[in-house]
């Protein structure tokens, strides 16, 4: 349905989870879904202290390449002289 539908509307205040929302079939960026998970759901509060001025913080924060090291390649494709293949 649309969001603007009364019969999806209906839908939607009925199927409501007040802790989890929908399933994955629903679009949550319709605002009729935020409308009614505001209205049915809990109030969440985030822990954040509201600030946009996090660039220090991320700037201290390790960049997700940094956690995958490169190992050295298993002594099977070594001792065979197998090489990765870029391109065809």
């Amino acid at each position: 349905g649309y969001p603007g539908d009364p019969s999806t509307k209906a839908w939607l205040s009925r199927s409501c989870i007040p802790i989890f929302g929908y399933p994955s079939l629903v679009r949550f960026s319709w605002s009729t879904t935020k409308k009614i998970l505001l209205e049915k759901g809990p109030e969440v509060t985030w822990e954040d202290d509201g600030d946009d001025d996090d660039d220090e913080e991320a700037a201290k924060t390790p960049k997700l390449a940094a956690f995958f090291t490169t190992r050295p390649r298993h002594a099977y494709f070594q001792h065979k002289g197998l090489h990765p293949v870029a391109s065809f």
